[in-house]
């Protein structure tokens, strides 16, 4: 059976329909993608297959930075760090705000990164 009769008896397109476009992904994209490829096959190829692959990976990339964000002001507000502390110590401020971004980071690749 040649390749094309194989592709349509098993429902799949052929690969020369498959979607070519590039798309940004950016880091959380990456780190989505190495999950599915190696802890999740099939969701993996079922999205390659349905086109779909590209375009969340893009749609879950904006969704992780904006969470991180909105973790990152939660926890700056729980820890009392203040526009006040960014104008009287800068240093600190960017120290104290660096380490709970990673926190927000961490949660975020916990939770969602590597969760189906």
């Amino acid at each position: 059976m040649d390749q094309s009769n194989l592709a349509r008896s098993l429902d799949f397109p052929s690969p020369a329909l498959l979607d070519t476009r590039r798309y940004e992904i950016g880091r959380y994209g990456r780190l989505r993608l190495a999950f599915l490829r190696e802890k999740h096959p099939d969701v993996y190829t079922t999205l390659i297959f349905t086109g779909e692959l590209g375009p969340r990976l893009v749609e879950f990339n904006a969704a992780c930075r904006e969470r991180v964000l909105s973790l990152t002001e939660e926890l700056a507000r729980r820890e009392g760090i203040t526009e006040q502390l960014k104008r009287t110590d800068q240093l600190a401020w960017v120290g104290q705000m660096n380490n709970l971004r990673h926190s927000a980071e961490e949660i975020v690749l916990r939770d969602v990164v590597c969760s189906l």
